[in-house]
């Protein structure tokens, strides 16, 4: 084993992959992570994705079966809330880096997740230019301070551009041939446009 690989998967080790699936799914009027694309829930897709990156452990934030899952400890407080919850959970107490996407991105590759390990050790944050998911996350006593003032603000101004504007981050480009990898499908508009 190489190196690189080697220090590749080190990384993972330390890497708890997080599904944050707890929202209320307003815009779509439904559960998005029990949704079905090409014959497999939404959640299921998520979940393959991570562990295809090759993480041993994966955790989805919500309350869901046959899963393992972490529910938020403050509800209504959006994706941060979810974060937090997970990252100070006893059982992932141990954990130096979360791998976190979203539920609703079904076409992610984990390429594209492997991809935002590269520049970890240099910032706090990894993630690519133009969105917020896939997000690569070093636990810090930093960031689970900012995290803990943020959850005090609540509202809008509780939010993962916020979290990220207060932490060190990298960002990746996109290519062209894979922006249709990053389609968020968080409104019905386009969860009909990704099942034509």
């Amino acid at each position: 084993m190489g190196s690189r690989s080697f220090v590749m998967q080190k990384f993972k080790q330390n890497t708890l992959g997080i599904v944050l699936a707890g929202g209320a799914s307003f815009r779509m009027h439904k559960n998005k992570a029990n949704m079905v694309f090409a014959g497999k829930k939404l959640l299921t897709h998520a979940l393959i994705c991570l562990k295809k990156t090759g993480l041993e452990n994966v955790c989805t934030s919500g309350n869901f079966t046959n899963v393992q899952y972490v529910v938020d400890i403050i509800p209504n407080l959006g994706p941060v809330g979810g974060i937090y919850s997970v990252i100070m959970h006893p059982l992932y107490a141990n954990f130096r880096f979360f791998l976190i996407i979203p539920v609703d991105m079904p076409l992610l590759m984990p390429m594209l997740l492997e991809r935002l390990f590269v520049n970890i050790l240099t910032a706090q944050a990894v993630f690519y230019e133009n969105t917020l998911f896939p997000l690569l996350l070093k636990k810090s006593s930093i960031l689970i301070q900012i995290i803990e003032a943020l959850l005090k603000k609540g509202g809008y101004n509780c939010s993962i551009r916020d979290l990220l504007s207060q932490l060190s981050f990298e960002t990746i480009p996109i290519l062209k041939e894979e922006k249709k990898y990053f389609i968020n499908t968080n409104t019905i508009e386009s969860w009909e446009h990704l099942s034509k």
